[in-house]
């Protein structure tokens, strides 16, 4: 699902990896060698969404009952950073499964 596709679509003229490409249904931003993000975000009236791999293996999705219009930029895209800044400040996550019966 996230490999560079060949030609133009993941390399550039020159025939140097993009840093950014589309796979098959993913946006991916290449991190470095061994690490990438993946998101893949989408709104239809009354909804706007994003779910995204993060580089150091977290997920995050994003779901909201709202969209300002098809036009402007998408709700998602204001509060991700700040979503991002939270979770990078969490030191210890529990090791445990928090959803067993």
């Amino acid at each position: 699902m996230f490999e560079r596709p060949e030609g133009l679509a993941g390399f550039d003229a020159t025939g140097q990896p993009n840093s950014q490409y589309y796979g098959l249904g993913w946006n991916v931003k290449v991190v470095d060698s061994d690490r990438f993000t993946a998101s893949h975000g989408g709104s239809l009236p009354g909804t706007n969404t994003l779910l995204t791999r993060r580089a150091d293996g977290r997920n995050v999705a994003i779901l909201f009952n709202t969209r300002v219009s098809a036009e402007a930029s998408r709700v998602v895209s204001a509060v991700l950073p700040e979503l991002s800044s939270a979770i990078d400040a969490i030191k210890d996550w529990p090791e445990h499964n928090l959803f067993e019966n």
